[in-house]
């Protein structure tokens, strides 16, 4: 079962990196046609991508629930006395997540340039992990796991927060825009990456 629980973790994490690399590639067309034939405003054409991405990963989410509570004939739990507190913990998460995409457009959109999204991403999932781990801790899920485990969890979260000074550092590396040498600021385009296939938007 622990080879499985890996195997399956690494399955997760590279559908992690495929939704970033899906906004990565996505977003600059989506934006573009937002702003240009709706005037929408550079963070919310930004997020556009978003909706669509998660519309799409929603499909598979529901089913699967759908199936488990038939299955198990649990929907007459929704309506379980003392269960309204968790629909309110429920609204929260979902602020929570879909306010964490919306920091991330706007880290991408700060920190400008073509490797914008290839530094924010590997930041938003590390701090998605750390958070993870807290609350994991808070919930005493650790307990009785060893001493070898928990200095393994650690060294882990150690590793993580030198991710993050590494990859903060590297956003100040980018050059400035050659177009405004005397700007500070860096180049904030959503072309994230250069390629040929983009579609071609006529006006």
């Amino acid at each position: 079962m622990l080879v499985l629980g890996v195997i399956l973790a690494i399955l997760a994490g590279a559908g992690s990196v495929s939704q970033g690399i899906t906004y990565i590639w996505a977003n600059p067309t989506v934006s573009a046609l937002a702003t240009d034939q709706f005037g929408v405003g550079k963070l919310a054409s930004g997020v556009i991508a978003w909706v669509i991405i998660f519309s799409a990963a929603w499909v598979p989410y529901a089913l699967y629930f759908l199936i488990l509570n038939i299955k198990n004939k649990s929907f007459a739990n929704f309506k379980t006395q003392g269960s309204g507190k968790y629909w309110l913990w429920l609204i929260f998460i979902c602020v929570g997540y879909w306010g964490s995409l919306v920091f991330f457009s706007k880290a991408s959109e700060t920190i400008g340039g073509s490797l914008a999204p290839t530094i924010a991403w590997p930041l938003f999932m590390v701090f998605i992990i750390l958070t993870s781990n807290f609350w994991s801790w808070k919930s005493k899920e650790w307990e009785g796991a060893g001493h070898t485990a928990i200095r393994r969890m650690w060294v882990s979260i150690a590793l993580f927060v030198a991710a993050i000074v590494v990859f903060s550092y590297s956003s100040k590396l980018q050059p400035p825009n050659p177009d405004t040498p005397d700007d500070h600021h860096h180049d904030v385009h959503f072309k994230h990456i250069e390629h040929d296939s983009y579609p071609v938007h006529k006006q």
